[in-house]
C-alpha cells in the first residue's frame, strides 16, 4: 500500500514540475542572454557594441509570445520587437526584418554631420 501511495505521489510530482512550464521571467532571462551573444558574436552586428537592456515578454498563445526589447547604441535605447517561440525550456527568438535600421539612420546621421 505504502509503494502505490509513493508512485501516486511521484507521478503527482512530475505533472506538476513538467506542467510548469518556463515562467515570463525565465524567458525574458533566455531571450536576453541569448539575443547578446548573438549581437555580440554575429560579424553583422559585433562592432556596433549593442547591449540588450531589457527583454519583457507578453504571452500570446500557448507556446507564443511577443516580447518588447530595449537595447542599447551610442547611448541611447532603441525598442524592437521579437516573436518568441517556448519550447519546453528550449526558446527561439526571431527579429522583424528592418528591425535594427536605427542602426544604419544614426550611422548616416554621423557620415552627413
Amino acid at each position: 500500500m505504502k509503494n502505490v501511495a509513493r508512485v501516486i505521489a511521484s507521478m503527482i510530482f512530475v505533472t506538476l514540475i513538467s506542467g510548469c512550464g518556463m515562467s515570463t521571467e525565465d524567458i525574458n532571462e533566455t531571450v536576453k542572454s541569448s539575443m547578446q551573444e548573438t549581437l555580440s558574436t554575429d560579424s553583422n552586428f559585433k562592432e556596433y557594441n549593442l547591449k540588450v537592456d531589457s527583454v519583457k515578454a507578453l504571452k500570446k498563445g500557448d507556446n507564443t509570445y511577443k516580447g518588447l526589447v530595449s537595447i542599447i547604441y551610442k547611448g541611447s535605447s532603441h525598442d524592437i520587437t521579437v516573436e518568441i517561440i517556448v519550447d519546453g525550456g528550449n526558446v527561439m527568438w526571431e527579429a522583424a526584418p528592418g528591425s535594427f535600421m536605427f542602426i544604419a539612420r544614426e550611422e548616416f546621421q554621423n557620415i552627413f554631420q
